[in-house]
């Protein structure tokens, strides 16, 4: 460690002062209180604070002044840090504060007087004491040492350096080892027990069960997605098809009716064309049989109905027959349009009919799907069911270990944290009891010896009156005191270990008990999830059933309908068929 710079403000002698130490060694000197104690004893408490100082705080404000302010820059194992101390006097009491920071660029600030006090006793590994005995000697200690006879001499140094305590923390050391070991067996059988606990719970199988959950929820959840997004998408192709149907329905009105149309039109154009192109020909024929007939007049009168053949009569009976003739085509024209119509009913209807037959059929897949669909849900819900069965039986087992205890589930780990808390201070307490107890078993040891030999080994006076051989009852009835309450203590420590043992099974079945909760909450919502999407299905099977059953009756119906119409067409071609031959005779 090196100090690098320190400056004062109103700090004892000093009013104003800033002091640089360059590398190498630095000597301060001058005549008796001019201020090099002061000095030092400005970094000794710019470091340690009120734990430097002989006396007070307010000691060290300048007479006269109402504050004072010491700022040290050292370095110290490849770190550079700043420490400022400040004291203000107001009201018969000292305000102090203090800061430090590392001027090195690392992230190191500390605030107030016990913080900074803390990080250099940490940094430095030893607290005020350790080093005013190591490495800071006060004005006095010197002359003291050097007047000093060479056993005086020889005990200076030791407290200096506090070398008569190595013994001490040699045996304290060897008694932590001790303990240490204790704690450490106690450890291992703690360890060896949990190993047992994990093979426990490894021969159940917990992580494979676990994982096969969270497998079954990572599918179920997928599942439920692919259910979803399946089910939007059948909404909007549903929508999609109601609107095609009905669109597709008002076209196929539309359609049939215009064809029905086309058809008629076409019908009576051909049935036009042919009659003109007959009616051309007829002339023709007609005009050429008139020769022939007006030459054969009197062979056919008998066979027209004539008595003769007058131009009067003759337009008589041909008047009669033209008018025969334009009934006979008009109910020809009729009938042969009734026919075409009824056909193409018939063949329309039957058309119908098949695609009423092909929704049905569709339908019923539908319906089967929808059904085995069901089944899954529903058997998906019942294995759901027997899993929340199991759990609420492992809950019920693990809820009667609570039962047999002062713990309830949701105290447990609060509980655990006391008894371990608790522990660790019957452990300080019995670190504390077993170094006292040391301490005054040594006095009591030593006090036994002065008493044997009479007089002090050290300085040769008779024992009598010495401190060390009148309290020796006093410290043998603290030893008694201490063994006893060390023995306490270390029963209960075992009391402890004990409890929290329980407690730790306890806290691990509430955590097992909050885990089967949030479990079964999961499990029971999916089931009703599936029960009811197994409802749905079911229903939706049922409705696509009565669908398929309704479509098959409309097939039924209009294909009984289409047979009608072939029927009617029949009769409508037999008709036709009566009427060219009775129009062939009229035409004769």
């Amino acid at each position: 460690m090196n100090f690098e710079r320190v400056r004062l403000s109103n700090f004892k002698p000093y009013g104003d002062a800033d002091l640089r130490l360059t590398t190498g060694v630095t000597v301060i000197h001058g005549l008796n209180g001019s201020g090099k104690s002061s000095l030092l004893e400005a970094c000794f408490f710019a470091l340690y604070g009120s734990k430097a100082l002989d006396g007070t705080l307010d000691d060290v404000i300048t007479n006269g002044e109402e504050e004072t302010e010491v700022e040290l820059w050292f370095s110290h194992d490849g770190g550079s840090y700043h420490v400022e101390r400040c004291l203000r006097a107001y009201d018969d009491r000292v305000d102090h504060q203090c800061t430090l920071e590392a001027t090195d660029g690392s992230d190191v600030t500390r605030d107030g007087a016990r913080a900074v006090r803390e990080f250099v006793t940490e940094l430095l590994r030893m607290d005020a004491e350790a080093f005013v005995n190591c490495a800071y000697v006060r004005q006095g200690e010197v002359n003291e040492l050097i007047n000093a006879t060479p056993r005086e001499r020889q005990d200076t140094i030791d407290d200096l350096l506090q070398l008569g305590k190595l013994e001490e923390y040699r045996e304290r050391a060897g008694d932590a080892r001790l303990g240490v070991e204790d704690v450490l067996n106690a450890r291992r059988a703690v360890l060896e027990d949990k190993e047992a606990q994990i093979e426990r719970k490894e021969e159940k199988d917990l992580h494979d069960r676990l994982n096969a959950l969270k497998a079954e929820r990572n599918e179920v959840e997928t599942e439920i997605e692919r259910y979803g997004g399946q089910r939007e998408q059948a909404r909007s192709t549903r929508d999609e098809a109601e609107e095609t149907l009905a669109a597709y329905e008002e076209k196929r009105a539309e359609l049939e009716s215009l064809e029905g149309e086309i058809d008629e039109i076409e019908s009576a154009i051909s049935e036009a064309e042919r009659e003109r192109d007959e009616h051309r020909e007829k002339i023709r024929e007609a005009r050429e049989r008139i020769e022939e007939i007006e030459s054969a007049i009197d062979d056919r009168l008998d066979d027209a109905g004539l008595d003769a053949a007058t131009e009067e009569a003759i337009a008589d009976r041909r008047e009669a027959l033209d008018d025969r003739e334009a009934e006979i085509r008009e109910a020809l024209d009729d009938r042969r349009v009734s026919a075409e119509g009824f056909r193409n009913q018939a063949t329309n209807l039957a058309a119908k009919a098949d695609d009423l037959d092909e929704r049905a059929a569709e339908a019923e897949r539908e319906a089967e799907s929808l059904a085995e669909e069901a089944d899954e849900a529903a058997t998906t819900a019942d294995e759901r069911a027997d899993a929340i069965a199991e759990l609420r039986e492992e809950a019920s087992d693990l809820r009667e270990r609570f039962a047999d205890t002062d713990v309830g589930r949701d105290e447990a780990a609060d509980r655990l944290e006391a008894v371990r808390e608790e522990r660790a201070e019957t452990r300080e307490r019995i670190a504390e009891l077993s170094t006292e107890l040391d301490n005054a078993r040594e006095r009591v040891s030593e006090a036994e010896e002065l008493l044997a030999a009479g007089k002090c080994p050290e300085c040769g006076q008779p024992v009598d009156g010495s401190p060390h051989a009148t309290r020796i009852d006093e410290d043998r009835e603290r030893v008694a005191a201490l063994e006893s309450a060390l023995a306490d203590a270390r029963d209960r420590e075992a009391e402890l270990d004990d409890r929290i043992e329980t407690l730790d099974a306890l806290v691990e079945a509430a955590e097992r008990l909050d885990e089967i909760d949030d479990r079964i909450e999961t499990l029971e919502e999916r089931v009703a999830e599936k029960r009811e999407t197994a409802e749905q299905k079911r229903d939706a099977a049922a409705e696509k059933r009565e669908e398929a059953s309704d479509l098959r009756e409309r097939a039924e119906e209009t294909r009984e309908v289409a047979a009608e119409k072939r029927e009617e067409a029949e009769e409508s071609a037999e008709r036709v068929e009566e009427l060219e031959a009775e129009l062939d005779a009229v035409e004769a």
